[in-house]
């Protein structure tokens, strides 16, 4: 009896053995495995575990459980025999003219090989980091060399002349522009000129008087459209127009023209003098009523 069991678990190993070192894909040995496990060695009946349980054991779909059991049927390594409306019977073979010892050897070989090409592989690796380790040391020594030589003392007969200064011709300074003094008549016709109406102006290089002494002052520079529209366009045009030239009394911080321009307009707001005449008109009209 104990050699009865000592042959049946010889078979049972030389069946795993032979699937270990076979060319099969790996879910196929797994399911070749759990059909070897449900097999009774002893009786020699033959294996019914469900395509469910196969597939929970394997961890896989139950449609790719019929793709394996193919394979291990088209490859001698499973015989299945369909019964309906229950699983199926299943006993694990030994493919005809299988040699363990041929398929170990082969395996062996291939992993061999695989071996050999991983070596090379990590050969010629390790060769390309020492070549391009190489390269970069060798730019380095060039590169310490060229500095080296470049911070090397410079003779006396090297040593480059002093920088002279160059020195600037002197230029006499610019003398201020004397305008020529304003006569009496050239006074009258500036107090008399209005530089709003359509009269011809005075000289423009003429300096005009005012009240703290002579400013040269342009009146056509200062008509542009901007202020004329401040000034004509007020409430009081002769009232904006005293502002706007009073250049001490009325906002004398404020420089820019425009600017003068809306002040001025805007301080005579309210102030219209035709305004008052039509209402005393008024008031007369209605006295004689």
């Amino acid at each position: 009896m104990a050699n009865k069991n000592e042959e049946l678990d010889n078979r049972f190993i030389q069946y795993l053995n032979a699937v270990e070192v076979s060319d099969l894909s790996l879910e196929a040995k797994m399911m070749a495995v759990i059909i070897a496990k449900h097999y009774n060695w002893t009786l020699e009946r033959d294996a019914y575990p469900t395509d469910a349980f196969i597939a929970v054991k394997m961890k896989r779909s139950i449609r790719s459980v019929g793709n394996y059991k193919r394979e291990l049927e088209e490859g001698g390594w499973l015989q299945s025999t369909q019964r309906y409306n229950t699983s199926s019977l299943y006993r694990p073979l030994i493919p005809a003219g299988f040699s363990w010892e041929a398929a170990h050897a082969a395996k062996k070989a291939k992993a061999d090989a695989l071996q050999r090409i991983e070596l090379d592989r990590k050969a010629a690796s390790l060769a390309k980091k020492q070549a391009q380790q190489a390269e970069l040391e060798a730019k380095a020594a060039a590169y310490e060399a060229l500095m080296a030589q470049q911070q090397e003392p410079v003779s006396e007969a090297q040593e480059a002349p002093e920088d002279t200064e160059v020195k600037q011709p002197e230029t006499e300074p610019q003398k201020p522009v004397q305008r020529p003094e304003m006569t009496d008549a050239d006074a009258k016709r500036w107090t008399d000129y209005d530089e709003w109406s359509d009269d011809p102006e005075p000289a423009s290089e003429t300096a005009k008087p005012t009240a703290t002494g002579i400013v040269h002052l342009d009146i056509a520079s200062k008509c542009d459209t901007e202020v004329k529209g401040f000034i004509e366009g007020s409430d009081n045009p002769d009232k904006a127009r005293s502002y706007f030239l009073d250049t001490e009394g009325f906002h004398p911080e404020v420089t820019n023209e425009v600017e003068r321009a809306r002040k001025a307009h805007i301080e005579v707001i309210g102030d219209k003098p035709h305004v008052v005449k039509a209402q005393a008109s008024n008031y007369d009209h209605d006295d004689e009523w």
